[in-house]
């Protein structure tokens, strides 16, 4: 039987600390070791603990980014995507374990985005209420979730992933229209550009975008009426650009909508 199993929660806490020291010293932990407590963190109920282990998770992959595919073959990180998909944490009313496993995600994102849509990770992020974080937290961890979502979105998805992708388009135009953030705009836009690149004539994606009224708020961003005024820089108009040719090639109806408005004179 594993010593793990009936480990005393102040031993395991001692040991994540322990593990967490000797990797913060540049020094070598056994693989087998970590896995098996940050594994065992994540089972427990003690918000300390998950915290300790996800943070010894991200310390890891600081130090040794292929560590990842490990920590996907003991299914460490489908148990940190279910447990946010399930509310898991913030029932445990623990919203530093949310911000600390939200990071975590988009670390795994960037170093293999695969990983990530395996277990259904960008819609564990989505599930996420940013709403109890303050302002400044807040927005740090749209931008975590929106990186992770470029990462994921830049490369060709395998067709059993894209329907998760798919459900995220939606959630990535609220985040759009409602954002305080010129840089969070742009993130949502590479995403459709990579998108409109990868699966141009795909129909379930084509038809998601159609429905979504981008069009009016790309518009407004370019003529300076949107909430950012005309503190848009030339970065993200010319991703606005981009995004408004992607939108134009594929569909009529969009095409006579940015026709109308005469984009020459508005730039």
């Amino acid at each position: 039987m594993d010593d793990f199993d009936y480990m005393d929660e102040s031993v395991l806490y001692s040991m994540l600390l322990e593990i967490q020291s000797t990797l913060l010293s540049d020094n070598d932990v056994s693989p087998e070791m970590v896995l098996k407590a940050v594994s065992k963190a994540l089972e427990t109920e003690n918000e300390g603990i998950i915290a300790l282990g996800i943070r010894l998770m991200d310390t890891v992959l600081d130090h040794q980014p292929k560590f990842v595919q490990r920590l996907a073959q003991y299914k460490v990180i489908e148990s940190l995507c279910t447990s946010l998909n399930s509310q898991r944490f913030l029932m445990l009313g623990s919203i530093e374990v949310i911000e600390i496993a939200i990071k975590c995600l988009t670390r795994i994102a960037q170093i293999q985005p695969l990983y990530l849509l395996q277990n259904n990770g960008l819609g564990a992020l989505f599930s996420c209420d940013l709403s109890f974080f303050d302002n400044q937290v807040r927005q740090e961890l749209e931008t975590n979730i929106l990186s992770a979502c470029v990462a994921s979105f830049q490369n060709f998805i395998k067709p059993d992933f894209l329907d998760s992708i798919f459900d995220t388009i939606p959630q990535l135009i609220g985040l759009l229209f409602t954002t305080t953030s010129i840089a969070s705009v742009e993130k949502v836009i590479k995403c459709f550009l990579s998108l409109y690149q990868n699966y141009p004539r795909n129909g379930k994606f084509l038809g998601i975008i159609e429905g979504q009224s981008l069009v009016p708020f790309l518009l407004d961003l370019l003529k300076g009426e949107s909430s950012f005024g005309h503190d848009v820089p030339v970065s993200a108009q010319s991703l606005v650009l981009r995004l408004l040719d992607s939108l134009c090639l594929y569909s009529l109806d969009q095409s006579r909508m940015v026709h109308d408005a005469n984009i020459g004179m508005i730039l």
